[in-house]
């Protein structure tokens, strides 16, 4: 019975880890592609004067 509720226990603990590290991910993917699009956009703004 206490080895179902530790790896019960263990499965909530993994499952939020990864939601976490996903959202990380999404936050470092978003930051990632605003900061190319940034540069983008100051190499365009560059050529334009």
């Amino acid at each position: 019975m206490s080895n179902f509720v530790n790896l019960a226990v263990l499965q909530n603990f993994i499952g939020r880890k990864s939601s976490m590290l996903m959202r990380v991910n999404g936050t470092a993917i978003a930051i990632f592609l605003s900061n190319e699009l940034f540069a983008t956009l100051v190499h365009f703004f560059d050529y334009l004067i």
